[in-house]
C-alpha cells in the first residue's frame, strides 16, 4: 500500500469529525533551534477537543476554551499550518 503526505487540512478536518484517527508528521524545535519532525496522531474527541500529539506530548490542537476564539475548523487549520503538519493519506 502506498501513501502520500497531504496538507489538505479541509479533508483532514472532515475525516477527524467523522471519528477517524489520522497519522501525521509535525515540525518542532529542538534545543539550539534545530527543527525536527515527529510522527503523531490527530484525533477529535468532541467539538473543540482536538489532539495533535504522541506519547503524552502535545504539539497543538484545540481545547474547550478555544471556542471563544472563533470557528473550530479555521482554528484547527491555523494550528496545522503553524506545525507544518502533513498527514498520511492513503492512495
Amino acid at each position: 500500500m502506498y501513501y502520500n503526505l497531504s496538507k489538505d487540512y479541509n479533508r483532514l478536518f472532515e475525516l477527524i469529525i467523522q471519528g477517524e484517527i489520522i497519522a501525521a508528521f509535525v515540525d518542532y524545535e529542538w534545543s539550539g533551534g534545530e527543527i525536527l519532525r515527529d510522527l503523531c496522531k490527530v484525533q477529535r474527541h468532541e467539538p473543540y477537543q482536538i489532539r495533535i500529539g504522541v506519547r503524552g506530548m502535545s504539539y497543538g490542537g484545540l481545547e474547550g476554551f478555544n471556542e471563544e476564539d472563533g470557528d473550530e475548523k479555521q482554528l484547527f487549520m491555523a494550528r496545522c499550518k503553524a506545525l507544518n503538519l502533513e498527514w498520511i493519506q492513503k492512495q
